[in-house]
């Protein structure tokens, strides 16, 4: 069951998915002027609460021409349709650096393995003088991990990977994975390795945020 329950002064109704249980699994903010459907935040939790919210949306057929949804990139809603011929973009809104890399790798949830993982990460940043220097990563089998800045003797005999923070920074948000930054050449040194070993260790997930700002 999907409930009005209210009104937003900036993004106009609201609209919450109920399971029969009296859960809410859904929420939706939009508005409609001009006969145009315009949805500000979509989340649902599962696809209950997304057929609902759908449903609801098409109820409005009959005062709407045009609807307009911003989706995470991973979003399926075009591989639900029979034929779905709506334009679609991908529209970057804002930007991520690592301001402190050893605090954020240290608080980072890591995935969960059977074992340790060690990485070691040369790292440059031009407007950081404190990020740059040769990293062991050590990542615990529960996914905690800790940052250590090497000397150079202590590193000459490590397989060390080189990038840029904002390379490490794209691949630990999830907007890259490792491997398409060695292809594209943003991972020099032992690359190949490093790559394989950042990609079991790092949650996958979709780069996305609903609250703009």
């Amino acid at each position: 069951m999907v409930e009005d329950v209210g009104v937003s002064p900036e993004k106009g109704h609201a609209a919450v998915y109920f399971r029969a249980d009296g859960k809410p699994s859904g929420y939706a903010l939009y508005q409609v002027r001009q006969r145009e459907l315009t949805v500000h935040e979509y989340i649902v939790l599962d696809d209950e609460a997304k057929k609902g919210l759908w449903t609801f949306f098409a109820n409005h057929d009959s005062m709407v021409d045009r609807a307009y949804l911003t989706v995470p990139i991973d979003d399926t809603l075009p591989f639900e349709w029979a034929n779905p011929r709506f334009k679609q973009e991908i529209e970057p809104y804002f930007m991520a650096r690592i301001v402190d890399l050893k605090r954020f790798v240290e608080q980072y949830p890591f995935k969960e393995t059977d074992r340790k993982t060690d990485l070691y990460i040369r790292v440059t940043d031009a407007d950081a003088s404190w990020n740059e220097a040769v990293w062991h990563i050590e990542v615990g089998p529960s996914g905690a991990a800790r940052a250590q800045a090497l000397s150079e003797a202590a590193a000459s005999d490590k397989p060390v990977a080189s990038c840029d923070i904002q390379t490490l920074t794209a691949m630990l948000i999830g907007y890259a994975d490792a491997a398409t930054m060695v292809k594209i050449s943003r991972i020099g040194g032992a690359a190949e390795k490093t790559a394989e070993a950042l990609m079991s260790v790092i949650p996958a997930r979709t780069t996305y945020m609903t609250d703009f700002f």
